[in-house]
């Protein structure tokens, strides 16, 4: 291997990492922009309040997409991490604006974030991965 591949080589799985961090801040500012947390003094009881328009289906979502969030971040099962946060933000995303206006918004995330979780999917989280298994075991 000469140098400028092996060159090549970290800067592809430096670039990875990248993506990867890059991903998992998307999917966090989403995860956490819905629940709208407001701090009262009035009562103790009454901390933190959900706004009243989420349900319990948006709320789990949003929970398994602060979950795949982490793992994204440490870099654990990357490539399955990042299939399963791609699922979970598309349909997400897509039920909220059908559900709020009837009609399907074409949304600037919903172009990107296929785009960064392409290259994860297909070829890893980069060298600064924590777990580097890939699909062996879950299959």
């Amino acid at each position: 291997m000469s140098d400028n591949e092996a060159l090549m080589k970290k800067f592809l799985e430096t670039a990875q990492s990248l993506d990867r961090l890059i991903l998992a801040l998307i999917f966090a500012s989403y995860a956490y922009s819905g629940l709208n947390l407001s701090v009262r003094t009035a009562s103790a009881s009454d901390l933190a309040m959900l706004s009243p328009d989420h349900s319990i289906a948006t709320i789990a979502l949003r929970a398994l997409l602060a979950t795949v969030t982490i793992w994204l971040f440490f870099g654990v099962r990357t490539r399955v991490m990042a299939l399963i946060g791609l699922v979970l933000y598309v349909t997400s995303v897509a039920l909220q604006h059908t559900a709020s206006n009837g009609q399907m918004e074409l949304n600037l995330w919903l172009l990107t974030v296929p785009l960064l979780s392409l290259p994860l999917i297909l070829f890893g989280g980069g060298r600064f991965s924590l777990y580097r298994a890939g699909w062996k075991g879950i299959f």
